[in-house]
């Protein structure tokens, strides 16, 4: 990958080598650092995403070459205002699609979801950071309360231990996997749902939540700075992502129209409006920018 990187540098003279996913990062760094080539940093998680390991240190010793380093949320930014106090940072938010996730074509997995009753929605990775498990849970302590059908988009590592904890809890008439799935049917579903449900550890800049809340959603989500770094009591519902009696009892309220849901939905959807595409694209113009012209 190296070589391949260095070999399509020469050929492109690019001005700037930006690198977008953590897997790059040290290979495009160090791609970029032997060619001469300005390279920038892309951070999009915080610190609790970066445990003491060999690979986060090496990562921080090659993002000390970085022209600048630019995180999508403010958690983000403080890592690597603790671990490069003198690196060049920024915080550029990502940027929704407003205009797509608004006008998205009804386009529905062709298998069972009961638009008849409400919609619990999660969306994201199956994986442990996310307590699902604790979702499942909450979701089983609801089913003697008020008829629902919960649909969960997504796919990862926890799935088949999900899915038998789903059949353990018996929720398998009120849950449904539905996989990894296009943009488009994750917002048609959200343009369905009732509820949307976060109960993350911890987050960079969580996308799905930004585009529920652009979707006319209310938002149950996990009280942790990521969530409150763009959302408060008016415009969302926190909860403790480890207590299941608690998540429940919120969705409920929420399934229930109480909580002040509306005013909330029309505040977080004020909030989500400033996220658009074009502004983000107009932040890393301006910084390309002002590389190119430090170079």
């Amino acid at each position: 990958i190296l070589w391949q990187l260095l070999m399509l540098i020469k050929k492109i003279q690019p001005d700037i080598v930006h690198t977008w996913i953590l897997q790059m990062d040290i290979f495009g760094g160090i791609a970029a650092k032997i060619s001469g080539v300005p390279w920038l940093f892309r951070e999009p998680s915080s610190s609790m995403g970066y445990p003491v390991s060999w690979r986060s240190i090496l990562r921080i010793r090659i993002a000390s070459f970085a022209s600048a380093i630019v995180a999508n949320s403010h958690g983000g930014e403080e890592y690597w205002a603790k671990s490069l106090p003198k690196s060049h940072r920024y915080i550029i938010n990502n940027g929704l699609p407003l205009k797509e996730i608004l006008n998205a074509h009804k386009i529905f997995p062709p298998n069972l979801i009961d638009f008849s009753k409400p919609i619990v929605l999660y969306v994201g990775r199956l994986i442990p950071l996310k307590n699902l498990k604790s979702l499942l849970m909450a979701l089983s302590l609801l089913k003697n309360k008020i008829d629902f059908f919960a649909v969960f988009c997504g796919d990862g590592e926890q799935k088949e231990e999900l899915e038998k904890l789903k059949a353990d809890l018996d929720l398998d008439s009120n849950v449904f996997f539905a996989g990894h799935l296009n943009s488009s049917s994750v917002w048609s579903i959200m343009g369905k749902s009732s509820v949307f449900v976060s109960l993350s550890s911890y987050e960079g800049s969580p996308n799905t939540v930004l585009e529920a809340m652009s979707s006319d959603l209310p938002l149950v989500v996990s009280d942790i700075p990521a969530h409150r770094e763009f959302l408060d009591e008016r415009s969302a519902i926190f909860v403790d992502p480890y207590n299941t009696e608690q998540v429940a009892d919120k969705i409920l309220s929420v399934l229930n129209g109480k909580d002040n849901v509306g005013r909330m939905i029309d505040c977080a959807k004020q909030r989500a409006s400033e996220w658009s595409v074009e502004k983000m694209a107009e932040k890393y113009e301006s910084l390309y920018e002002e590389i190119r012209v430090k170079k």
